[in-house]
């Protein structure tokens, strides 16, 4: 019988899958190896806090959307009474996970201590501010909406950083120059582009998220895995100290939230420091997608990682930051992802994001409305407004998702389902009438389809746009629309016909697929776009019978795994066993 896994060991020891002997201050394998050895203090007893529910917690928020202050002050010390230990809160029990010795199955020893002495301690940096509050569809009909919104705080400087090696500065250059735009793909003001780089010379849980998707992207698998690794128990130890800190909050602060008190400002500074642990974890989630070959070796632990953080922020009742408000959007695209794959609701924590709003209101220049009251003036008003409304389409084809595969909508009568659905229906049409002018294509037409031997042969539209964003925007608006056509409510058969022409309602699936296609294909650049087409495929990929749209989609599958390292022959794969066939032309 094997020995059991030690409970005091070492975090070094615990990532390398080896036995700790808990000797202290460092231990004999530490010792031995030369390797930073990582304590995390455990006491035996648990001590659980009773968190209320998401719901109900925002509804006794006040003042939680107070600016964040940009200085920092650290707190007076405090004493921990000894009966009590920290509580463990739920985003360490999901990266706990990362620590067992089956995950991940392809890793093998790697030293978690940093590639270079890069400081773990907190830095002080001005975030930019929220996207724009988005009412309801009624609300902003009737009434004057004044959520009051800073402006966009520049970017900070990169500062030369000597302790970088020429290899991970070359992945870092890798990254903003060519991944970075796959985040910032709904976002104009490119908080991934632009201020995550700066932070990642100061933030190593940052610097190693990064590496390891560049290296994960560039095919280098051993600079990618020992990133991640390094990342993760990083993440274990923030996630710890966070915890010790609220429990030592928690027994002593005495009075009030003013953020001129330590307190206070210690709770701004954890807020950002919470932003950028969000923003690795989204990464790592990327790294973790293009890890996986099958949909059978997607484990998702990076995306229950970031959604149990999200949930943990909700009940803090923390104001969002930019950053937080920016790596929520790719959390969200990443859980539609996985749900139309699987045609599954999403995770039950993003509920409470789902009580805000479906269409932003604009001024007639595209702005958001009341931006001028609110200093947003010019090409920053416009690049915030034109995020909201990439976002808001999301948003919209979020709700769609669960109101098709789950979600509250599941269990009610068919007039509350149909009345519910006329109401997407009438949210998704809205977009596409009141989005402002910049969300058209710069130009669009018909292929032509006559010569089946050119390459361009294929009867799909063409589409020129002129942001990443209206493209992302156009594929999440067709994709709502085939899921409203597939589960609007009326009678229909299990088993479908089988032989004979296309029903109505499978010709207009068809429709929005191939403009969805067409955009994908007018895009090759776009990553997010064509992984919008991946998830979609599997809602009317097996609709398709002209050979010529077949190889098309192939071509364009084959293309995303090729140059951009995205899996896809798993897809491919299994479109090819829906047609019946296993031609590879």
């Amino acid at each position: 019988m094997g020995k059991q896994r030690s409970r005091d060991g070492c975090l070094t020891c615990r990532s390398r899958h080896v036995k700790c002997d808990e000797t202290r201050p460092i231990c004999g394998n530490c010792r031995k190896s030369n390797r930073d050895c990582r304590l995390v203090e455990r006491r035996a007893e648990i001590r659980f806090h009773n968190a209320p529910s998401t719901r109900a917690s925002r509804s006794k928020t006040p003042g939680s959307n107070r600016a964040l202050s940009t200085s920092s002050t650290s707190s007076p010390p405090f004493t921990n009474p000894p009966y009590t230990s920290p509580p463990i809160s739920i985003p360490q029990l999901v990266f706990a996970d990362f620590a067992s010795p089956d995950y991940p199955p392809s890793l093998g020893p790697v030293d978690p201590t940093p590639t270079s002495p890069v400081s773990v301690s907190p830095h002080t940096t001005r975030s930019p501010p929220e996207i724009p509050n988005i009412p309801t569809q009624h609300s902003s009909q009737h009434s004057q909406h004044t959520t009051s919104t800073p402006t966009i705080t520049p970017t900070p400087p990169i500062t030369p950083n000597p302790t970088l090696t020429r290899a991970e500065a070359s992945l870092l250059h890798h990254y903003t120059t060519h991944l970075a735009r796959w985040l910032d793909c709904t976002d104009a003001t490119r908080h991934f582009t632009l201020q995550i780089p700066a932070l990642a010379t100061t933030r190593p849980v940052l610097l190693d998220a990064i590496l390891s998707f560049a290296a994960r992207h560039r095919g280098d698998v051993d600079a990618a895995d020992a990133a991640h690794e390094r990342c993760i128990t990083r993440i274990i130890v923030l996630l710890d100290e966070q915890t010790n800190s609220s429990n030592t909050n928690d027994n002593n602060n005495e009075g009030g939230d003013d953020e001129s008190s330590p307190v206070g400002n210690e709770e701004n500074e954890k807020e950002k420091e919470n932003a950028i642990l969000l923003c690795a974890i989204v990464i790592l989630r990327v790294f973790e997608q293009l890890t996986a070959g099958s949909q059978h070796a997607d484990r998702e632990r990076h995306l229950a990682g970031c959604g149990a953080l999200l949930q943990q922020r909700q009940i803090c009742h923390a104001a969002p930051s930019g950053l937080h408000e920016a790596a929520f959007w790719v959390y969200m695209r990443q859980c539609l992802y996985n749900a139309c794959i699987h045609q599954q609701a999403l995770p039950a924590n993003v509920e409470g994001f789902f009580e805000g709003a479906l269409l932003p209101p604009v001024d007639d220049d595209g702005t958001p409305a009341g931006a001028a009251s609110r200093g947003m003036m010019g090409e920053e008003g416009r690049l915030r407004g034109e995020t909201a409304w990439a976002n808001s389409m999301t948003w919209i084809c979020a709700r769609v998702v669960q109101f098709c595969f789950g979600g509250d909508d599941a269990g009610g009568s068919i007039q509350s389902r149909m009345a519910r659905w006329v109401e997407l229906e009438e949210a998704v049409e809205g977009w596409m009438r009141l989005k402002p002018g910049g969300f058209e294509p710069v130009w669009q037409g018909e292929s032509p389809e006559g010569d089946t031997e050119e390459e361009d042969g294929v009867p799909w539209p063409e589409y020129c746009f002129a942001a990443d964003w209206h493209v992302v925007a156009f594929g999440f608006y067709q994709l709502a629309r085939i899921l409203l056509v597939l589960y609007k409510p009326s009678p229909r058969f299990v088993v479908r016909r089988v032989g004979g022409g296309l029903r109505r309602e499978d010709a207009l699936i068809l429709q929005h697929a191939r403009a969805l296609c067409g955009s994908c294909k007018s895009e090759p650049g776009n990553v997010p776009a064509r992984i919008t087409l991946c998830h979609s495929l599997f809602l009317w990929g097996g609709l398709l019978d002209d050979p010529r749209e077949r190889a098309g989609v192939v071509q364009l599958l084959e293309e995303l795994e090729r140059d951009h390292a995205w899996p896809t022959a798993w897809i491919i794969s299994l479109l090819r066993e829906e047609w019946g066939t296993t031609d590879v032309n």
